[in-house]
């Protein structure tokens, strides 16, 4: 009928329906890469390998024994790593807890390899007995780790420890994420309040299995990816739709996401100390959100202006002036501080040596130069590393030649002197007979022949000889600490530029004065009667 106006907007169940196909996608999309477990995602301490600390209880009521046996193949502990030696007919291996039993401390054959295997199981305690440490292969998320070994060992606190997974952190890392939503949903100047309030909970709950990862960097990329996505979101919210204008008007918001987005990804690189595992589980909440966004727009359909009567006479139309975006504001900044500080305080807090690969300058690989440059960089005061492996094999096997202690030589070779009958005067000849050569064939056997749970299979797993020593487990804070600081300037840039100035065409003031300017003004208003 002519002069009636059309339908608002789309009608019926099926754009729904598809805006909750599109929500079920992000959903599989920011929670899937995050919690199957790869060998190459990134632990606190070890690569490929979970540390578990036991306390001294519980290390000796027996329950090692079934966490070795319900956790799988690949766990080393002092049950399942084992030390060769020679039994004077070939080398035979026995556990390192009980190696003791099998050779006496005082014979010629136990060395100092022997000795110093143990403290790869020991780690200082404080005044009380120490911890034994057990290393998990990391097939699975932290969390899902840290359920079954409480589902093993019991959940009594104090009894063990997870380093890639604390309770408390990730409480407070949660927490910050959700409640830095809810001050994203309430700092936008127009209605739909529940509405702001559901797409940013809904738009934190995709990262929080990135966050559950563990770690400062993760925290603040989420708390940074959020920001973002939430002011593109707030411009659809306000529409009420998908529209030109909301494409006009949030361009700028989904600009400055992919922005942070292609960061994240650089951030996340191998070469940063990160694993590959990290950019999977960073690019799932990503797509993720991108396709909440979607769900959103679907969910109201597209926006349909509406034709308006033809009018005889001249009406005066206001005009108004678009809301500034949505921002954090001053108390959204600083619980992004306050939660990024505590999450990294945490950490220190509860920093328990532990053995720690350390990597040498110029060693790339398991060749025997990158042997040679572990054995000139000195011992004191680490652990046995894959050199000394290397040196023990070495001196079992050659025991019985009387070779002496030392690092093989590439390519060297032991001789043994023996004596053969001339068939042709029947004089008795002394020869040189080879028994063993130390080349590439040999080094490499040792390497690929490292049994399932020992300390070879450890160290053979971080991908170059490393040496080892005593660290302390909050290590990673200085591999994470750069993107923490990136993160916490890009906050303060949103605070250096208010609506005001931006409208007005001023400049832009200093990052550090625009936060005070803002504390200011806020201060003032709540003084006001």
């Amino acid at each position: 009928m002519k002069g009636r106006a059309k339908t608002a907007r789309a009608s019926g169940p099926r754009p729904r329906l598809i805006a909750a196909g599109i929500l079920l996608l992000a959903c599989a999309a920011a929670w899937l890469p995050s919690f199957p477990g790869t060998a190459g995602r990134t632990t606190r301490v070890w690569r490929g390998y979970e540390t578990l600390l036991l306390g001294a209880d519980t290390a000796r009521s027996g329950r090692l024994a079934r966490l070795v046996r319900e956790m799988g193949p690949g766990v080393v502990s002092e049950l399942t790593s084992q030390v060769s030696f020679w039994d004077f007919t070939g080398v035979d291996h026995a556990p390192i807890a009980g190696l003791d039993g099998r050779i006496d401390p005082s014979d010629p054959r136990h060395d100092r390899v022997m000795d110093d295997l143990a403290g790869y199981f020991r780690a200082p305690a404080g005044p009380g007995a120490p911890w034994t440490v057990v290393f998990v292969p990391a097939r699975r998320a932290p969390v899902l780790d840290y359920i079954r070994v409480a589902r093993i060992l019991g959940p009594r606190s104090g009894a063990w420890r997870l380093l890639e997974f604390d309770p408390v952190e990730a409480v407070v890392a949660l927490a910050g994420l959700a409640a830095f939503a809810l001050f994203l949903a309430g700092s936008s100047p127009s209605g739909r309040r529940l509405t702001r309030v559901a797409a940013s909970v809904s738009a934190a709950a995709l990262w929080m299995p990135f966050v559950l990862g563990g770690g400062l960097a993760r925290l603040a990329l989420s708390l940074l990816m959020l920001f973002t996505w939430f002011r593109a979101a707030d411009v659809v919210i306000a529409l009420h739709g998908w529209s030109q204008r909301v494409a006009r008007d949030a361009r700028g918001a989904l600009v400055a996401f992919a922005a942070c987005t292609g960061a994240g990804l650089v951030l996340l690189v191998p070469a940063g100390g990160f694993a590959a595992g990290a950019l999977a589980a960073f690019a799932g909440p990503a797509a993720g959100s991108v396709l909440l966004l979607a769900a959103l727009g679907r969910y109201w359909g597209r926006a349909r202006r509406p034709r308006a009567p033809r009018r005889t006479g001249f009406t005066p139309v206001p005009i108004v002036t678009p809301a500034a975006p949505a921002g954090p504001g001053p108390a959204g900044v600083l619980l992004a501080l306050a939660a990024l500080t505590v999450a990294a305080v945490i950490p220190l807090a509860r920093t328990v040596p532990v053995p720690t690969p350390i990597a040498l300058p110029g060693v790339r690989d398991f060749s025997w130069q990158a042997l040679a440059t572990l054995d000139r960089s000195g011992r004191s005061p680490r652990l046995p590393d894959l050199g000394d492996l290397v040196t023990h094999e070495a001196f079992q096997e050659t025991i019985g030649f009387g070779r002496p202690w030392g690092l093989p030589r590439a390519g060297e070779h032991v001789n043994v002197q023996g004596f053969i009958v001339d068939p042709a005067d029947g004089t008795v000849v002394a020869v040189q007979r080879r028994v063993k050569v130390f080349d590439d064939a040999w080094l490499a056997s040792c390497l690929r022949g490292a049994p399932v749970g020992s300390i070879e299979a450890l160290l053979v797993a971080q991908g170059r000889a490393v040496a080892v020593g005593l660290r302390a487990s909050a290590h990673p804070l200085a591999r994470e600490l750069p993107v923490a600081v990136l993160v916490i300037a890009l906050f303060l840039a949103s605070l250096a530029r208010t609506p005001q100035t931006a409208r007005a065409g001023r400049r832009p003031v200093p990052l550090m004065k625009g936060l005070l300017l803002r504390l200011n003004g806020a201060a003032r208003r709540n003084q006001t009667p």
